[in-house]
């Protein structure tokens, strides 16, 4: 009798064990997070475009290809312009890449931009929008507050 419930341990321990290894499956889960964006540089012309390298930020374990960027740069609380574009850019998992706008902003913007203050300080700056995804889908609203520092010895250049 005392082999009979050895034998039953062994079996029911067994059991237990490969239960719980077929409830883990292959151990990789699919985390999708919304994306994000956030102004990489800003280089200023006195009097032509801003030339914006923007930061598409892919926070998922998997790859992500954005669709469209939808979004309004405001600097200073004033409006600067905006950053379209269809495109269909594939970034990796946990991964960034860089994407380049020319924006013609307003005469305030220019004057906001151009102080000695900001050219020694900085400036604040807002990104509101949205971001669409084609793989895997989705639709994105962003709000994005951040800061901008002037580049030391590049007149008009911020990060």
């Amino acid at each position: 009798m005392r082999g009979f419930w050895l034998a039953s341990g062994r079996f029911f321990c067994l059991l237990v064990t490969l239960v719980t290894l077929a409830a883990c499956g292959d151990g990789i889960r699919e985390l999708i997070n919304p994306p994000g964006a956030s102004v990489q540089q800003l280089r200023a012309d006195a009097a032509g475009p801003w030339r914006i390298s923007l930061r598409l930020q892919n926070f998922s374990n998997v790859r992500t290809t954005f669709a469209a960027v939808d979004l309004t740069l405001s600097i200073g609380g004033v409006r600067a312009g905006a950053l379209k574009r269809g495109t269909a850019l594939a970034v990796e998992a946990d991964s960034v890449e860089l994407v380049q706008f020319e924006v013609m902003p307003g005469i305030e913007s220019r004057a906001l931009l151009a102080s000695p203050l900001v050219q020694t300080s900085g400036i604040a700056y807002r990104l509101e929008g949205r971001l669409a995804t084609s793989e895997p889908r989705g639709n994105y609203p962003l709000e994005h507050d951040s800061r901008l520092a002037p580049v030391p010895g590049r007149p008009g250049e911020f990060r």
